[in-house]
Parts: structure tokens; C-alpha cells; sequence
């Protein structure tokens, strides 16, 4: 039996080698050299079953060495001291790496070598070593918090250069790239790549249920705090608004650092609900990093909003018309006795109201004195 499953093993690997090889060809790369030279409109991405079926294979691989490296953090402490040590240093250059092969596709890409396929496929990969990379930094961060700095520091592990690596993870960490990793996975929906103005790369990506994820990003390599100080906050306000798409994005909140403004926005409309983030140059004003993400609000969704607020409403209607009945219970016990005097007497032990009432009503009874005047009675027994 064990000599049966080998060979049908390596027959399936080779079958999935094949497939990818099929799929991964350079003969759009000199296609998309012409298209970025006859003026960079958006290149549709439609990767081939190979492309997907190694894009699958690679992420898959990549998770499962995540995972193991992770679980390796273990022992007592001086040994889980090391161990973090050591992986933080793993994560740090992991991160660094990513960020060198994202700048690296990007520039072949943008002088025409790197076709719109592959730098898609690109893409993809790197958001999936992304993410890989952040879940395992939140598990090292994890297994830190027993030990203080102190402690940390005289193991080795530098957590400034760590966290100053991890945020270099931002281009590919966003809703485009993660939803373009999904299309080279497998799933469904439309994307696109363009170059424009010859530094500035636009990612599209339609998933199959309307949502729309857009990613700007300007080659800007600059110093930190090499820029003056030469638009004012407002300004660079205006020109973010400007590049998100044509919907009423709300402010959230603003960040200013040595050269940039960071501004993140929200959407809420009956249609559609969205989030961005837009980073603008202090110097010059130009926006170099944009992402947003825009979905579809369905029937179900707009009437589920509705229904809240309405809700909301409601019960202090129904709250007020408790108040009302309490109001109006009162008046059928004071009813009782006079409309109903069987059911009120009927109801003594239960309601004190009605008994009461019954008191009240009494002394008129006995103040007729129609039954005590009753004369001709007496007249005829004497007659």
C-alpha cells in the first residue's frame, strides 16, 4: 500500500506543477510594456487556474511555516527568552524583506518589465506574507507580555527596530491587496492595475458582492523630516477629499508626523458604508498613499437600519400607552360596582377598589328611607 500512495502523490504534485507552470508565462510583460508606453489605462487581471492554483499552494506553505515557527516559543524562561528573541528578529527581517520585494515589483512595473498579471500575482503573495507576519507578530507580542522591557532589552529583543519594521507592511496590508490575494486564491469579482502619471500606481478590485477596493500609491522617497512645512493641514484636508471617490466621506480623525498628514474618513449613506485613509505630502501638497474601501448596502441592510431607529421609538410609545392602561384602570373597577354589581360582587377578594367603592356607595342605601317608610303594609294588617 505505501508504494501505491508515493507515486500517486508525486503524480498529484507534478499535475499541480504543470498547472502552474501553464499559467505563469512572460509574454505579458512585453504587452504590458506597450500598454504603460501608449498611456497607462487600467489593465484588467484575470489570472489563469495555474496562477491561482500556485498562488493557493504558496499561501498555504507560507501559513503552515508561520504556524510552526510560532508554536516554537515554548520552555521555561530563560529558553522562551531566546526563542522570543529570536523570532522577533525572524519577524523583523521578515517584514523588511517585504517591504524590499514590494518596492521591487513596484519599480519593475512601473519601467514596463513587470507585466500587470505578475505584478498582481506580486501583490497577492506579499499581502499573504503580510498577514502571515502580522498574526505572528500579535502572538509574539503574546508571549512578550510576561517579561518587562528590562528583561526583554537584555535578551536582544529590540522592539522600536520591530515595530518600525512592521509598519513598513503598510502598502500591503490594506483591503485592495488582501481582496486581490482573495482573487488570486480563487475568489470571484474583476481588478485592475494602471500606472499614471508615470509614478503613480492605482490597484481596483470589484469583489462579486459590489464591494470596491481602491489603492493610490506615488513613488515618494524622501528622509523623514526632510520636508518643510509648506501646506497647512486644511489644505492637504481638500486635496484627500479630492481623491476619494464622489461620496460624502466624513473626517474620523487626523494625524500630522515630520512630512505627512494622515487622515482617515468614513462613509454612510442608505447605499453604501465605506472606510479610507489618504496620506499627504506636507511639502508638496500630493496625496502618495490612498486606500478605501466602499460596499454596498442591500435592502435587508437599509431596512434592518431602519428598524432600529423605529424600535427605538416604539417602545417609548408603548411605554407611554402602559402608562395610559395604568391610567385607565382605575375607571372599569370604579365602573364595576355601578355597571356590573353580580361581577363586583363576585370579585371582593380581588379587588379592594371595587369594595370600597361599594362602601361609598352604601350610605345612600341607607339613608332612603323609602324601605323603612312602608306604611301601607301596617294599614293592611290592620284593616
Amino acid at each position: 500500500m505505501p508504494t501505491t500512495r508515493q507515486p500517486t502523490r508525486l503524480a498529484v504534485l507534478l499535475l499541480v506543477a504543470t498547472l502552474v507552470l501553464s499559467g505563469t508565462g512572460v509574454q505579458p510583460a512585453g504587452r504590458e510594456a506597450s500598454a504603460l508606453a501608449s498611456g497607462g489605462e487600467p489593465e484588467r487581471i484575470s489570472p489563469s487556474v495555474g496562477e491561482q492554483v500556485g498562488t493557493v499552494l504558496f499561501a498555504a506553505g507560507d501559513d503552515v511555516r508561520s504556524r510552526l515557527a510560532d508554536a516554537a516559543i515554548t520552555g521555561a524562561n530563560e529558553t522562551r527568552l531566546r526563542a522570543i528573541a529570536a523570532r522577533a528578529t525572524e519577524l523583523e527581517e521578515r517584514a523588511r524583506a517585504i517591504r524590499t520585494d514590494y518596492e521591487t515589483a513596484t519599480a519593475r512595473y512601473r519601467n514596463g518589465t513587470l507585466s500587470a498579471e505578475a505584478y498582481g500575482r506580486e501583490l497577492a503573495e506579499l499581502g499573504i506574507r503580510a498577514r502571515n507576519t502580522r498574526t505572528s507578530y500579535a502572538v509574539l507580542l503574546d508571549r512578550m507580555e510576561p517579561f518587562t522591557n528590562e528583561t526583554l532589552r537584555a535578551a536582544g529583543v529590540d522592539r522600536g527596530a520591530l515595530q518600525d519594521a512592521m509598519d513598513r507592511l503598510r502598502p500591503v496590508e490594506g483591503a485592495t491587496v488582501h481582496a486581490l490575494s482573495e482573487r488570486y486564491t480563487g475568489g470571484g469579482g474583476e481588478a485592475s492595475i494602471a500606472a499614471t502619471d508615470g509614478d503613480t500606481i492605482e490597484v481596483t478590485v470589484e469583489r462579486e458582492d459590489g464591494t470596491r477596493s481602491r489603492q493610490v500609491a506615488s513613488d515618494r522617497q524622501v528622509e523623514s523630516g526632510s520636508h518643510s512645512t509648506a501646506v497647512t493641514r486644511a489644505t492637504a484636508e481638500r486635496r484627500a477629499r479630492a481623491a476619494l471617490s464622489d461620496y460624502p466621506w466624513r473626517l474620523v480623525e487626523a494625524e500630522t508626523d515630520d512630512d505627512a498628514y494622515e487622515f482617515a474618513f468614513e462613509l454612510g449613506t442608505r447605499s453604501v458604508s465605506g472606510e479610507a485613509e489618504v496620506t499627504v505630502d506636507r511639502s508638496s501638497g500630493a496625496v502618495f498613499e490612498l486606500e478605501e474601501e466602499i460596499s454596498p448596502r442591500d435592502e435587508t441592510e437599509d431596512d434592518s437600519e431602519d428598524t432600529p431607529s423605529s424600535n427605538m421609538e416604539a417602545p417609548t410609545r408603548d411605554s407611554d400607552d402602559a402608562g395610559d392602561t395604568e391610567a385607565t384602570t382605575p375607571e372599569p373597577t370604579d365602573d364595576c360596582p355601578a355597571d356590573e354589581d353580580d361581577d363586583a360582587d363576585d370579585a371582593d377578594d380581588e379587588d379592594e377598589q371595587c369594595a370600597d367603592g361599594d362602601e361609598e356607595e352604601t350610605p345612600e342605601p341607607t339613608e332612603t328611607p323609602e324601605p323603612t317608610e312602608t306604611p301601607e303594609p301596617t294599614e293592611s294588617t290592620d284593616t
